[in-house]
């Protein structure tokens, strides 16, 4: 699979370098999912297990929207590559990615990923939205990968900054 990000070339990052990358994509005609959600989310669920088994990234983030997800990892170019060859799902387009360079730019994507659901009016706090790992943590229920957490999401005092309005 090829990467493709405008700004970005495989010669501008070093291969071997670990990033934090937010990935995103949509529906194939920007409608709804085909699957419903709850079997969407189980599919997406499998997916992130499944590539995290063959790549061994760190998976930060993810929040799946009607008829797009949001994704935050840590890995190198050609991990990314594997991964998503292994995520990617065929009711999806090509894949997009950022590379996030900075902490104050994780923190930025860590909230936009997460308040997604929110400025969707979709829920009325972050941690309510159930098609989160947020959700997940929060409500101390069961992920099959590991999910690392950067900003120590465990209850409501430290959830006060992702329900706040940017």
């Amino acid at each position: 699979m090829q990467l493709n990000k405008n700004s970005h070339s495989k010669n501008q990052l070093f291969s071997n370098q670990k990033y934090y990358f937010h990935i995103n994509s949509r529906t194939k005609d920007d409608s709804n999912f085909d699957p419903p959600m709850d079997l969407a989310w189980e599919l997406c669920i499998d997916k992130l297990h499944l590539a995290f088994k063959l790549t061994r990234i760190d998976i930060n983030g993810f929040v799946l929207m009607n008829n797009h997800y949001h994704l935050i990892i840590r890995a190198t170019l050609e991990e990314l590559s594997e991964f998503m060859q292994v995520f990617q799902m065929s009711f999806l387009e090509n894949f997009h990615y950022d590379v996030i360079r900075s902490q104050k730019y994780l923190h930025h994507a860590y909230r936009y990923i997460y308040q997604n659901p929110l400025r969707a009016n979709l829920c009325k706090r972050v941690q309510d939205y159930p098609y989160s790992l947020l959700y997940k943590l929060y409500h101390v229920e069961n992920i099959p990968f590991p999910v690392i957490d950067k900003f120590g999401i465990v209850d409501d005092y430290k959830l006060y900054w992702l329900n706040q309005e940017v």
